[in-house]
């Protein structure tokens, strides 16, 4: 069973009815922890509140590689449906009715970005390279 992971625990009176979901491809699994096979290659998520949740979002991007000053457009979808989610935050940044952003880098290096929103498990991670 797992109760703590990056010690953050679950079903605590801070975190009552909350704990940890585990995808197995974006998929709930529908065993225990112990009991999921896991293939070379499968995409495994721990995801906290993972059960109060509706919507698993990705997150994608316009550029991966832009000069500093630049911007891209970011789009955010619930990875099952691919309905775009409006309302989802990304560097600051809302997501229109779209579910698109327009995201401008002002620093060199990367940058990682991820997408929000409140009834929703957090975006995969996006590095953004930012170049003179």
């Amino acid at each position: 069973m797992i109760t703590h992971i990056n010690g953050i625990p679950q079903d605590t009176p801070q975190h009552q009815n909350r704990y940890w979901r585990i995808y197995i491809n974006y998929q709930p699994i529908e065993v225990g922890a112990c009991e999921q096979k896991v293939q070379k290659g499968d995409n495994v998520l721990f995801a906290f509140d993972g059960f109060n949740k509706t919507q698993l979002l990705k997150l994608e991007t316009s550029a991966e590689s832009i000069a500093m000053g630049g911007s891209i457009i970011v789009t955010v979808t619930d990875r099952n449906t691919g309905e775009r989610i409006s309302g989802a935050i990304v560097r600051n940044q809302i997501t229109d009715a779209e579910g698109q952003a327009k995201l401008t880098f002002n620093e060199l290096g990367e940058s990682m970005i991820k997408a929000e929103h409140p009834d929703s498990i957090r975006s995969n991670t996006v590095c953004v390279k930012v170049k003179e």
